[in-house]
């Protein structure tokens, strides 16, 4: 009998040290994936990836969140070309782009970024024409560019055609796969708001000197 007893409680010693860790393995995945569920902000994917004409192809992409906010970004165009503000890190150039704050339409917060970075003004699509490393992207279609604006003390602004800044070497990989996406986007419409053009100088691509002073003029 107490030989049963001891079995029996060394069996069942046994039992919870071997399922004792696939329960904790499964605890933790469940926290782990609900961690992952509320960090992809699943209403707010939702709801823009709607507004992006279901383009989202089944799953809906992990947008990318800062501070606890989804980001948008903005590519404003003037006459075919596309303006670029330097990162404030490693101070290649970007475009515009920021966290939607609370009760904001993606396309206002991007609307917004382009005014306070860029210094411009203009018609915004309300949807987003792409997702790029886990950005919405919006198009701002410029009608006024401002000789003044809020971070002009800490940006450069420049303007550039989309083929050139493909192989400039100054703007950032990423914001290059943006513009790809971009020119892709507009080259199936009938009427592209961007230029499809051959490079000007394709072994000297358009300095930032030369585009800051020709947006310069244009600001007045």
């Amino acid at each position: 009998m107490r030989k049963e007893v001891i079995s029996i409680i060394l069996g069942g010693a046994v039992c919870l040290f071997v399922l004792w860790p696939i329960f904790l393995s499964r605890r933790t995945y469940k926290t782990g994936s609900k961690e992952k569920k509320e960090s992809r902000h699943p209403e707010t994917e939702r709801r823009i990836a709607s507004r992006w004409g279901g383009k989202s192809k089944g799953k809906t992409p992990l947008i990318k969140i800062r501070n606890g906010r989804p980001f948008v970004g903005c590519i404003p165009i003037k006459d075919g070309k596309i303006f670029m503000i330097n990162g404030r890190e490693n101070k290649k150039f970007i475009f515009p782009k920021g966290g939607i704050d609370k009760n904001e339409e993606g396309y206002y917060t991007a609307g917004k970024e382009a005014i306070e970075e860029v210094g411009v003004i203009g018609n915004i699509d309300k949807t987003p024409f792409a997702i790029v490393n886990g950005i919405y992207w919006y198009v701002l279609e410029v009608t006024k560019v401002l000789p003044s604006w809020k971070e002009r003390h800490e940006r450069v602004r420049i303007i550039m055609d989309p083929h050139n800044a493909l192989f400039h070497s100054e703007v950032r990989a990423v914001t290059k796969n943006v513009i790809k996406e971009l020119l892709a986007q507009e080259d199936r419409l009938k009427m592209p708001r961007i230029k499809n053009t051959k490079l000007v100088h394709p072994e000297s691509p358009q300095t930032p000197e030369q585009t800051v002073q020709e947006t310069t003029e244009e600001a007045f």
